[in-house]
């Protein structure tokens, strides 16, 4: 049996895992504060590989022109919003 880390659900070590759980994934800047956006994982995981994974991961912020922040990402999967991040 694969060892999961303490604080992280198994169904989000990685996009393939995500996929399976149908668990939705957003994104969120820590500046601007635009409202979450749903990521499109299966989108994703055709880019990067299905052993890609969220954890810890930010990107510049898309959400809001201008803006210099960074999104974080967001999984639901136990009926509200967890940071997928340590």
């Amino acid at each position: 049996m694969a060892k999961v880390e303490r604080g992280r659900p198994g169904w989000t070590k990685n996009l393939g895992t995500l996929i399976k759980a149908r668990c939705e994934v957003r994104a969120w800047c820590d500046t601007c504060n635009a409202p979450f956006v749903v990521v499109d994982v299966a989108k994703l995981a055709q880019l990067k590989g299905l052993d890609y994974s969220l954890w810890n991961r930010r990107t510049e912020c898309r959400l809001t022109d201008g803006c210099t922040g960074w999104n974080r990402f967001y999984c639901d999967g136990r009926g509200m919003m967890e940071k997928m991040r340590d």
